[in-house]
């Protein structure tokens, strides 16, 4: 009597790891850049803005919000590019946001 082989199984190839992604860490990238905003409103000699007009007024407030998108743009270069776009928006709303509080207050 002939035994029959049974075929065996072709080896199945190992699937390709999908890339894994970088995640961003926006949270702690806006919690530091919002504190280095409130340190720089206690910085300085004095309180006083220098501001004479509204004009000047108006300027020194918008500078402030402007350092807050600077410092954001540092941020996001380091670590909230690879956040959710949710992330991204809402970091970069509260970061501007602050500056224009902070320039505000540094009027006041």
């Amino acid at each position: 009597m002939r035994e029959t082989v049974k075929p065996r199984p072709a080896p199945e190839a190992p699937e390709p790891e999908a890339p894994k992604e970088k995640k961003g860490y926006p949270l702690a990238a806006t919690i530091i850049v919002s504190l280095l905003l409130v340190l720089a409103l206690f910085g300085g000699r004095d309180n006083d803005a220098g501001v004479s007009s509204g004009a000047e007024s108006i300027g020194f407030i918008l500078g402030w919000a402007f350092a807050g998108v600077f410092l954001w743009g540092i941020a996001w270069a380091i670590t909230i590019r690879h956040a959710s776009r949710g992330w991204k928006w809402s970091s970069f709303a509260t970061v501007v946001a602050l500056g224009l509080l902070t320039g505000l207050a540094r009027l006041a």
